[in-house]
């Protein structure tokens, strides 16, 4: 499962109802992993990490595609 956002109020809940049983989460984007210029903001509850376990996070706001691509190739291991 990707995220590419902060968690809000009304997202957290549905994530683990989409995919109860996800083989690996990786947080993508500064927003995703901290909260980012949103961490303050009205509803929004805190970053991916608070809520499920990140196996793999990728900083950037945006990351670049490259960076992305090297994280999936050592996640997958291809």
């Amino acid at each position: 499962m990707r995220v590419g956002d902060p968690e809000h109020d009304r997202t957290a809940p549905a994530h683990s109802r989409r995919d109860p049983h996800p083989r690996f989460i990786i947080a993508v984007g500064d927003c995703a992993i901290t909260g980012g210029v949103f961490a303050d903001g009205y509803g929004v509850a805190g970053s991916v990490s608070d809520f499920v376990h990140v196996d793999l996070a990728v900083p950037g706001t945006p990351p670049e595609p490259a960076a992305i691509v090297d994280a999936l190739r050592r996640m997958t291991g291809r």
